[in-house]
């Protein structure tokens, strides 16, 4: 079965949470039929960046075969750009528009971006590149010079509530009590996606209790960053360290990167710790977004057989 996120990701611009300005900005370039070829879709994890892209390429007429969704943590190489760079010389299979999705592109080498700027500068009419990253000021300035850049936010509070009322009244028998909405809302840190995956988890769940239970134990990005940064900074035992990420439910990115500003707000303080806090941050360096759980878990893992020179 399908992730709620993805069975309930909008499919029209009228979805779209909180993203006023960025779906306004698309829907001009849609009505005077100019998309910008290169565009840079930045904000935090869960915000609505991929699912704005999967709309934008419906409105394009872009055929499903056509719209290239490729990981930049993983696929992060020269060798992508090759395959990109074969695959654009073909016209579109069934719509009219090939679309290069990068996700989380800050991550891709520095060949790699070198390489896929002369592909930008020298694409066909009917391709595009999209590059959604939560790291905007990593990816090198030449491509940012030549991409429009569309921003997207955190889902406020009072949206994500209004999200989560409907939720309940249209999906959840008995719907969701306001104290479970509250904690989803706390625990979710402005990330729909990360709300979702918070319902998911509860839904099967019948009482008050055992819902407000499974929140209280499915820690939150920044409550385990602090839990977690803590026993790894002060060499605490791999068996403290699994019992913080086996009590761990939610999203791994949106607690990856929390990790990464716990330690940053340490390194800052150019304390004794400092050290350790750049050993941690090093090892959650990379995205876990695909990886999930199992991505965090290896990071841990590595930290606590490292060292500190």
């Amino acid at each position: 079965m399908a992730e709620l996120y993805k069975t309930h990701r909008p499919t029209d611009w009228e979805g779209v949470i909180s993203q006023t300005d960025s779906v306004n900005t698309l829907k001009s370039y849609l009505e005077n039929d100019n998309v910008p070829h290169s565009l840079i879709f930045a904000g935090p994890s869960g915000c609505g960046k991929t699912t704005c892209a999967r709309i934008l390429a419906d409105k394009m007429e872009c055929h499903e075969a056509d719209f290239m969704e490729i990981n930049g943590a993983e696929s992060r190489g020269i060798d992508t750009i090759r395959d990109i760079q074969k695959s654009m010389k073909y016209a579109p299979m069934g719509g009219k528009v090939k679309i290069y999705m990068l996700d989380e592109y800050h991550k891709a080498t520095s060949d790699n971006m070198n390489a896929i700027l002369k592909l930008i500068e020298e694409c066909p009419d009917y391709v595009y590149f999209i590059f959604a990253t939560t790291e905007p000021q990593k990816i090198i300035r030449t491509i940012i010079t030549r991409s429009v850049r569309i921003n997207f936010n955190e889902i406020p509070d009072r949206a994500m509530i209004k999200f989560l009322n409907k939720f309940s009244m249209e999906h959840v028998p008995g719907r969701l009590a306001e104290p479970i909405k509250r904690e989803i809302i706390k625990k979710a840190e402005g990330s729909m996606r990360m709300a979702l995956v918070l319902i998911e988890g509860l839904l099967p769940l019948e009482t008050e209790k055992e819902r407000l239970d499974y929140l209280n134990n499915s820690a939150g990005p920044s409550s385990l960053a602090i839990d977690l940064c803590r026993k790894l900074i002060n060499y605490s035992t791999w068996k403290e360290v699994a019992s913080v990420l086996n009590a761990f439910n939610g999203d791994p990115e949106s607690a990856r990167r929390a990790i990464l500003g716990y330690c940053q707000s340490i390194m800052l303080r150019c304390n004794a710790k400092s050290p350790r806090a750049y050993l941690v941050a090093d090892s959650f360096r990379e995205s876990v977004m695909y990886t999930g759980k199992p991505g965090l878990v290896m990071a841990a893992w590595e930290v606590f057989h490292g060292n500190d020179e």
